[in-house]
């Protein structure tokens, strides 16, 4: 079991939503991954061209697309294996060194893009998928940027030393084809800009989506867990 799967904003995913989880796959370091959008990409889907340093990083489905630093070298695309109907759930995750680290604590910055069947509820995937301690204060906001409107909750002042950010956006297109979870953090000034360039640019490569029919529970409180704020040993 891929233990990137079982951590924080994504634990409910195996534990609530009941996805299962049962080949693991190995990080994948994207190899020469490309600096301009997907050719399949429309037009009016990609929102910005990238500033020297950054790539597009597309899911092994090849369904969707975000920008991320190109020194980010710890890259996971494989989507989670099967949804309840059998469909992979597209999956990007990228981190300097450790998407373990990014995922489970808050010394790595980094960025999680994942996809769900559409909510109209953004506010339930929020209180759902979100951490709800391990930052000194927590807001929730609208959120609309390159055609997708939703919520987002963010979490300021995070960590040990209070140097770190979190931040967590369910919002959709307008089409209403599905719901983005894009899941960001910084530790440093240094990721100022890598986090904003991820929250800008999340989209999909135009390719046909076999969103997984995932069962959403209805009700209760968030199955995730802080993160912890120690140090990473050597």
């Amino acid at each position: 079991m891929n233990p990137r799967r079982t951590t924080r904003v994504l634990a409910l995913v195996a534990a609530a939503v009941a996805l299962p989880l049962a080949s693991a796959s190995a990080a994948v370091l994207a190899s020469a991954p490309p600096t301009t959008p997907p050719e399949s990409a429309p037009v009016d889907s990609v929102p910005i061209e990238l500033p020297e340093g950054y790539v597009w990083l597309v899911d092994d489905t090849g369904v969707i697309t975000i920008a991320a630093p190109e020194a980010w070298s710890d890259v996971d695309t494989a989507p989670v294996p099967e949804g309840v109907d059998g469909n992979p759930q597209p999956w990007i995750a990228a981190a300097p060194t450790s998407i373990e680290d990014f995922l489970a604590r808050f010394d790595e910055p980094g960025v999680l893009y994942v996809v769900f069947p559409y909510d109209p509820d953004p506010m339930f995937l929020l209180d759902t998928f979100s951490i709800t301690e391990g930052c000194s204060s927590f807001a929730d906001e609208d959120f609309s940027s390159h055609g997708f409107i939703g919520r987002t909750r963010i979490g300021t002042d995070c960590g040990e030393d209070g140097d770190a950010t979190w931040q967590l956006v369910a919002a959709s297109p307008a089409d209403q084809s599905f719901t983005a979870l894009v899941q960001v953090q910084t530790v440093s000034e240094d990721d100022i800009e890598a986090v904003e360039l991820a929250l800008d640019s999340f989209t999909t490569t135009g390719a046909p989506m076999a969103t997984p029919n995932l069962s959403v529970p209805g009700s209760g409180a968030p199955a995730t867990t802080a993160p912890e704020t120690t140090e990473a040993s050597g």
